[in-house]
């Protein structure tokens, strides 16, 4: 009997059996598919064998049996590409349409078992060769095909759908069973069609349905891949879920990789010891553990918040331990925010939000995902500005205390929304300080502005700055210096007529960066502004590190400079320092007379506010300017 490659696939897809259903899996539906195609594979290949050996004698059954058993491989054969198409189309469809785009591939498999049932089948035996011949055999291989090229096709019409690697695998399968199916169908004594199921199979296996592909390395655990994909499948499939969240604190002492390991390790082996509990190593110190819906969650968190009151063990030598502070996320119930893409994003808009906050316990409610959504609704909003060029620039005069003449401005960004509707920055820039937007919004307000400088001579009107807000994030990026110097230059617009003002108050992550960065631009012509002085806590250091050459006094500190004795002994020091330091002071937010008097009894150069104008467009800037100038 020539079935020595069917014993080799037989033996390698049990092995691939025994490995996937002892292995711990996530629980996805793409898992449930694959067993079916691993199982499939090796009835098949039985099925192959056990034919093969019962009619060529060796069983001395009836014919009718023998008859049967290789109808039987026929329709298991034909099984293993029609559930390599049902996978393949989970994959492109997902679990909501997965169900309806492929009924029609349902009924073609049940239309061909009859055909293969019912149409007539020859054997063919000679020597140690046997194979089956006929209508039935035909019908096979024809629905066989028609799943593979289905297949085909779904790559190609949709095949940036999938990964590279998941496309590799699928696009493997096809080419090992195409090759021998061809073979088999041209040289019937050369029986390769179960060896290359097998060797398929194992190739899906390799490279994507290895269960251990989504269990963490150092806690086995599930990884923070499976976390969406396992979330992402309970959200299609509309079952609701709890969860929890936990964000450990960067606790120096577990900086040693080893003294990590055991820690997280400990704390895994804990949160397993839960009911109903699916563990996740999320990013970095951080777990996700999920519960079926209906779990006192709150009940859980309050007993983990307990356990991390007593350190956890490292396993050093020494016997030390450390003492940890997390911070626990509670979600009750799932369809709060009704995709896994909302549920990941609202646990980090509330990790952002609590990051300077002490551990504890968290519930992500209602409320706060009304806040998260308010804030992705502003973020949507800016990205709709940017991507249709409604992001414009307003400009507020700055006025000379000693030439009594406008002789500079501020460039403001402004978002239109509607004809009359002009959203200030307070609305959005809290919003987007921390994303990529606000690079973004950086670069197109200071491109606009330098538009407007070279197709209006500031000079002819008495302008002799312009400065443009700048945040310490743009400020942190490595190209930043080069991407405005060429907007500079492109506009021909000379350096020195520039200056950025740096608004971000807290602490700078990467401060040799932007020093660095700050350093080229000054050397380039272009000057710094230093705004919203005595509102932030690290504007001292702001001054002394920053190669700053104007300072402005924030708005709530010139109106205190009236009513506050304190704040006055602060601005009379602050005036001499930077007198000292031969910098120059703009005092912000000037609305009334009586602080435009205070303030130029203070010694500031130049002054800002209302009381001579509020923000304006481009040309009524221009004409108000020209007016109170002449």
């Amino acid at each position: 009997m020539n079935i020595e490659l069917q014993m080799g696939a037989l033996v390698l897809t049990l092995i691939l059996l025994c490995f996937f259903l002892c292995q711990k899996k996530v629980g996805l539906f793409s898992e449930k598919l694959f067993s079916y195609m691993l199982i499939a594979t090796v009835v098949a290949t039985a099925f192959d064998i056990i034919s093969t050996a019962a009619t060529t004698g060796s069983f001395g059954m009836p014919e009718i049996y023998e008859y049967a058993l290789c109808k039987a491989y026929l329709v298991t054969q034909s099984a293993v590409p029609f559930l390599a198409l049902l996978y393949t189309s989970y994959y492109f469809y997902g679990a909501d349409q997965y169900h309806k785009s492929t009924i029609l591939v349902k009924l073609m498999y049940l239309v061909s078992v009859l055909l293969i049932v019912a149409l007539p089948l020859e054997f063919y035996h000679e020597g140690r060769f046997f194979y089956t011949y006929g209508m039935s055999v035909s019908v096979s291989y024809i629905f066989a095909l028609a799943y593979v090229m289905i297949i085909i096709g779904m790559l190609i019409i949709n095949g940036g759908g999938l990964n590279k690697r998941r496309t590799f695998a699928i696009s493997m399968w096809i080419a090992v069973w195409l090759c021998s199916a061809a073979v088999q169908f041209l040289f019937p004594k050369v029986l390769l069609l179960s060896f290359s199921c097998a060797i398929s199979v194992t190739i899906l296996y390799t490279m994507i349905e290895n269960p251990e592909s989504n269990l963490d390395k150092i806690t086995g655990d599930f990884s923070a891949n499976s976390l969406f994909e396992y979330t992402h499948w309970l959200y299609t499939v509309k079952k609701q879920f709890s969860s929890i969240h936990l964000a450990l604190s960067n606790d120096e002492s577990l900086y040693a990789f080893d003294d990590e390991k055991w820690v997280l390790g400990d704390i895994s082996a804990y949160l397993n010891t839960f009911e109903n509990a699916k563990v996740f190593r999320n990013i970095g110190r951080e777990f996700a553990v999920i519960f079926p819906y209906g779990t006192d969650v709150d009940k859980i968190a309050g007993e983990i918040l307990e356990r991390f009151d007593r350190p956890w063990d490292t396993k050093r030598t020494n016997g030390a331990n450390v003492l940890l502070f997390p911070k626990i996320y509670v979600t009750k119930d799932s369809m709060l925010t009704g995709t896994s893409e909302r549920f990941l994003a609202l646990y980090r808009y509330a990790s952002v939000a609590t990051a300077i906050s002490e551990g504890g316990i968290i519930e992500l409610d209602r409320a706060l995902y009304n806040e998260y959504a308010n804030v992705e609704s502003v973020k949507d909003m800016v990205r709709r500005a940017l991507d249709e060029d409604r992001v414009t620039v307003y400009y507020q005069p700055i006025y000379s205390v000693e030439s009594k003449k406008m002789v500079a401005a501020e460039a403001l960004a402004r978002i239109v929304e509607g004809e009359d509707n002009i959203i200030l920055p307070g609305r959005f820039i809290p919003y987007v300080e921390h994303t990529h937007l606000i690079n973004e919004i950086g670069e197109r307000v200071f491109e606009k502005n330098c538009e407007f400088m070279h197709f209006n001579n500031m000079e002819n009107i008495g302008i002799e700055l312009m400065e443009v807000n700048l945040s310490v994030a743009q400020c942190e990026r490595e190209d930043f210096p080069d991407v405005y110097m060429d907007m500079v230059s492109r506009y021909g617009i000379e350096p020195y007529k520039v200056s950025l003002e740096v608004t971000e108050s807290a602490s700078l992550r990467l401060r040799q960066r932007v020093m660095n960065n700050m350093q080229k631009l000054t050397e380039y012509g272009i000057s710094f502004t230093l705004d919203d002085f005595g509102s932030g806590e690290s504007n001292l250091n702001y001054i002394v590190d920053m190669p700053v050459s104007i300072i402005k006094i924030d708005r709530e500190m010139t109106r205190a400079y009236l009513t506050s004795e304190k704040a006055r002994v602060v601005l009379d020091n602050v005036s001499k320092m930077v007198k000292q330091l031969n910098l120059k002071l703009v005092a912000e937010g000037v609305e009334t007379r009586d602080e435009l008097n205070a303030m130029k009894n203070l010694g500031v150069d130049y002054i800002q506010g209302f009381y001579f104008s509020k923000p304006l467009p481009p040309l009524e800037f221009v004409s108000f300017v020209k007016q109170f100038n002449s």
